[in-house]
């Protein structure tokens, strides 16, 4: 009696599995996934905004790259100031400009404290690649 039983339900699966459909997977769409919404923050700051800006806060700024002045830190100025970026090689991406170029730039305020809680400096560490926008 087992056996019969074993033997039915054994071919009620492989029934199941032969009329099973095949589903290419040319048939199935493939999507895409990501984030379609606004970033955080998407609003270009001016430099007067981002001295205002807490530490880590991110922010994007358009101006001129006007002098390099060491490695990867650079004086950047718009209209209402100047602060110093930070922007490591891999974030180039082969852009080239000079100090008459529109650039916008995109990262972290990081800002540094002295003991006292009285803030010493103030820079842009760019987190994203370099735009050139004119």
């Amino acid at each position: 009696m087992k056996q019969v039983l074993f033997i039915l339900v054994s071919g009620m699966f492989a029934s199941g599995l032969v009329f099973g459909d095949f589903v290419s997977t040319t048939d199935v769409p493939v999507r895409q996934g990501g984030f379609k919404g606004s970033s955080v923050d998407s609003t270009v700051k001016t430099v007067s905004q981002v001295k205002n800006e807490w530490d880590d806060a991110w922010v994007t700024v358009r101006g001129n790259i006007i002098k390099k002045l060491s490695k990867d830190k650079y004086l950047f100025k718009d209209s209402t100031g100047e602060i110093v970026v930070e922007i490591d090689s891999k974030y180039w991406r082969g852009v080239e400009v000079d100090e008459k170029d529109i650039v916008e730039l995109s990262g972290e305020v990081d800002k540094d404290y002295f003991k006292d809680g009285k803030l010493s400096k103030i820079k842009l560490d760019v987190k994203s690649p370099v735009k050139k926008v004119q």
